[in-house]
């Protein structure tokens, strides 16, 4: 039975929003700062890139700092810096 990488990307995607959500409900609550919600947001930048990657290359192209030679790790970090 063949699967749909881009379904169980969006999958794995909606479970680490949730896990997202009750992550920065918990440090909230507990005023602390987890290293596991650093993880769980760069793994849903990860799938959103990839996501849009098999969806619409153009899309992963346009992407500020890709065409500027910026890393992967770069773009990240500026898109983490957000939260």
């Amino acid at each position: 039975m063949p699967h749909d990488p881009v379904k169980i990307l969006r999958i794995l995607l909606s479970q680490n929003l949730a896990r997202l959500q009750t992550a920065r409900a918990t440090e909230k609550e507990r005023e602390t700062v987890s290293p596991e919600t650093t993880t769980i947001m760069r793994d849903i930048w990860r799938y959103t890139e990839e996501i849009e990657r098999r969806t619409d290359p153009a899309a992963v192209a346009s992407t500020p700092g890709a065409a500027a030679g910026s890393s992967d790790r770069d773009r990240r970090d500026a898109d983490l810096a957000q939260f």
